[in-house]
């Protein structure tokens, strides 16, 4: 009976707090837009030593060391690879864009 309650109650909860992240996602989205180049390049690296740290303090375990037995590369799954590609075209994407405004 908890277990169908619960699943019921799920979207009523996770769906709020979706809303909620998406407008905190919007405002921050607006912040990053208008900053120098410089100061993204900063929250870049601030949130990759940040996301860094996290994995670290959670306990979770970085897949590349120096002394793994394999390479990065064989130790991520397809769903990471295609994460990442996507990644990629939207930095891509991104360079695009900037390059038309400059030349414009």
């Amino acid at each position: 009976m908890t277990g169908l309650v619960l699943s019921l109650a799920t979207p009523f909860l996770v769906g709020p707090l979706t809303f909620l992240a998406m407008q905190g996602i919007k405002t921050a989205n607006a912040f990053v837009d208008v900053q120098s180049p410089w100061f993204k390049r900063l929250l870049v690296a601030v949130i990759a030593f940040a996301v860094t740290m996290a994995a670290k303090v959670t306990g979770v375990e970085v897949v590349c060391s120096a002394e793994a037995t394999t390479s990065c590369l064989e130790a991520l799954s397809r769903d990471e690879v295609k994460a990442m590609v996507a990644a990629l075209v939207a930095y891509a994407l991104h360079f695009l864009k900037a390059l038309q405004k400059k030349d414009a």
